[in-house]
């Protein structure tokens, strides 16, 4: 079976993703900030589906926990990582990303940065 990664898969789009990539057949690793939440759509997504599906906990900011996270997730599922799917992301208002640096900063580290330096 094919193994895809869900970056963000506690958010509607990505939980909606995971579901999906599921139904189609996919083992799945699902990684999110809320590892409680993860560890019940894994169950869920196992026994609806009948694929494997890893809870992994991931904080985009965390960006010491990063590197080795590919190798890490090729060795939970025992296979080569067939596609990762980033869902998770950030967004200010324009008003206040606009004035505000750190929220620009923000959305720029979590949106770009983030994702990049985990793969």
């Amino acid at each position: 079976m094919p193994v895809a990664v869900v970056l963000g898969a506690t958010s509607g789009i990505g939980e909606a993703l995971a579901r999906e990539l599921a139904r189609d057949g996919y083992n799945l690793i699902i990684a999110g900030r809320d590892g409680a939440t993860l560890a019940g759509q894994a169950k869920d997504l196992e026994l609806r589906f009948g694929v494997r599906a890893w809870p992994n906990r991931v904080d985009a900011l965390d960006v010491a926990s990063h590197p080795g996270r590919m190798a890490q997730w090729k060795e939970l599922a025992g296979a080569e990582v067939d596609g990762v799917f980033v869902c998770c992301g950030a967004m200010a208002q324009e008003s206040d990303a606009s004035s505000d640096p750190q929220a620009a900063r923000k959305m720029i580290e979590v949106n770009y940065a983030s994702p990049v330096s985990i793969l």
